[in-house]
């Protein structure tokens, strides 16, 4: 097993004794060639990306300012997932884990971003009938999501809890049964063609 870190950043922290579990996951979950996590600060970040891609290296973009351009830049390259810089140790098991199960990676923020992009694209209709039977407050925890919210956002356009938005959205993915909010904007609705 094979571990690289492209950039200076990732290899002073690399050494910390912090990055234990980051190191750990890199070396114990990819069975190919490895993880190299590039540093996006680093002139020739997507030569590498292609380059790592080249050689069965699952590539991780770690980035200092995240954005969803940048996000869907890397995607494109082949990168395995996008972080944000500061989140590398909190994340570092679950983006192995993802990559392992061959998956992507991506942060939430990020996933609502693109969610909302997803559902404003002018091919998109929503179904109108998806045959589930949502509760009112579902169904308005649906249309924020439509809208780009996130759980906090959502939280506080309804005056309820965080908590409380994450379980009614897991009732609303259960119904759907889909794993996750694209897998939801797949099933309830479909990309046309072409734009009406």
């Amino acid at each position: 097993m094979k571990y690289f870190i492209h950039g200076d950043e990732l290899r002073k922290i690399s050494s910390l004794s912090d990055a234990d579990s980051w190191l750990n996951a890199s070396f114990s979950t990819i069975n190919s060639g490895g993880i190299c996590w590039i540093d996006t600060r680093e002139s020739n970040w997507q030569k590498v990306v292609r380059d790592v891609v080249a050689v069965e290296i699952s590539p991780v973009v770690v980035s200092y300012q995240p954005d969803i351009k940048e996000m869907q830049g890397s995607l494109l390259l082949g990168a395995r997932a996008y972080c944000n810089a500061t989140e590398v140790f909190r994340h570092c098991e679950a983006i192995s884990q993802a990559i392992t199960a061959g998956g992507l990676w991506i942060p939430g923020g990020l996933v609502t971003a693109m969610f909302h992009r997803l559902s404003e694209h002018p091919g998109y209709t929503l179904r109108e009938d998806s045959g589930e039977v949502l509760t009112e407050r579902e169904r308005e925890i649906l249309q924020l999501l439509l809208k780009g919210e996130s759980n906090q956002q959502m939280s506080e356009t309804l005056n309820i809890t965080v908590r409380t938005v994450k379980e009614h959205m897991s009732s609303i993915l259960k119904k759907y049964r889909v794993k996750d909010r694209v897998a939801l904007l797949l099933k309830i609705g479909r990309f046309n063609s072409a734009p009406q």
